[in-house]
């Protein structure tokens, strides 16, 4: 593995280890809220460099629940993932499906970045609970496309 595979990794572990606490003491909104926050400071961010690809973030978050000794769920790697991606300035976004087989009901998370990766046909989407940004994050947010374009 390269330096930049092992720093990903590192990133990629860490980022678990906080997900797995913040699932456990934070509201689910709240965690969203707070990946919100990051995908409007990745406006500053300069353009991702290749080593910081999607494909490179997904090895390393994979990586890093083989490694770690925790417990690997879709929507704790998905989370991770969308961690990395937004702080890359990645468009990317969470996704939640539910379906039922004949008596079993499964569910299923997964990062899409565009809105045709947003369906996932064999399940039936969920609506995420985006919180509306709150007017002072929509203020923020504004104040910093205005200082990145102007």
């Amino acid at each position: 593995m390269s330096w930049q595979d092992w720093r990903l990794l590192l990133e990629a572990g860490s980022l678990a280890i906080f997900m797995e606490i913040a699932l456990r003491v934070l509201p689910f909104n709240t965690l969203l809220a707070r990946l919100d926050a990051v995908e409007a400071r990745a406006v500053r961010v300069v353009k991702i460099a290749a080593a910081s690809s999607r494909p490179a973030c997904e090895r390393a978050v994979d990586r890093a629940y083989r490694v770690l000794p925790l417990t690997s769920t879709c929507l704790k790697e998905s989370l991770v993932l969308l961690r990395m991606l937004r702080a890359r300035g990645v468009a990317s976004r969470l996704c939640l499906g539910v379906r039922k087989d004949g008596d079993r009901f499964s569910a299923h998370a997964w990062v899409g970045g565009t809105p045709l990766e947003w369906i996932d046909e064999s399940y039936s989407p969920l609506p995420i609970p985006y919180r509306a940004r709150s007017a002072r994050m929509a203020r923020r947010t504004a104040g910093s496309a205005d200082s990145v374009l102007g």
